[in-house]
């Protein structure tokens, strides 16, 4: 199958695999060549594909899965990590960065900026999350 993994700012991994496997609100999915065409919302979790390179995981935040027949899946959600690319000591240290930078900072005076790094603590540590459960 041929596979497309996209966020709103790139493409995270394309390729031919044999296997997409991921969670969605009703439970955990897998998709093989010849699957009927589908359309899944994802949760935030762990969104694992396997070709003839191995397995590969990515950390998604939610988004959704098309199916096509012609056995193309595309994956779009507003963010995507390689599990490969996910440091968790350093995610650890900025996790605890914005964590303080968070409290020093005055909702009100600084609304969108605050709302901003909030997004990132939160974003972060939904990867954090995804990382230590695998």
């Amino acid at each position: 199958m041929q596979f497309k993994l996209m966020t709103p700012n790139r493409q995270v991994f394309s390729g031919e695999v044999d296997l997409v496997g991921g969670r969605t609100e009703e439970g955990s999915f897998s998709l093989l060549s010849r699957h009927i065409p589908a359309v899944m919302e994802l949760e935030p979790a762990t969104l694992k594909v396997e070709g003839e390179e191995g397995t590969k995981r990515f950390a998604v935040h939610g988004g959704f899965v098309f199916k096509e027949r012609d056995d193309t899946v595309r994956v779009l959600t507003r963010e995507a990590r390689d599990f490969e690319e996910i440091d968790p000591r350093e995610l650890g240290a900025r996790i605890d960065e914005l964590e303080e930078r968070l409290e020093e900072m005055d909702e009100e005076e600084e609304g969108a900026e605050y709302e901003k790094v909030r997004s990132e603590l939160e974003r972060a540590r939904l990867n954090m999350g995804l990382v230590g459960n695998e």
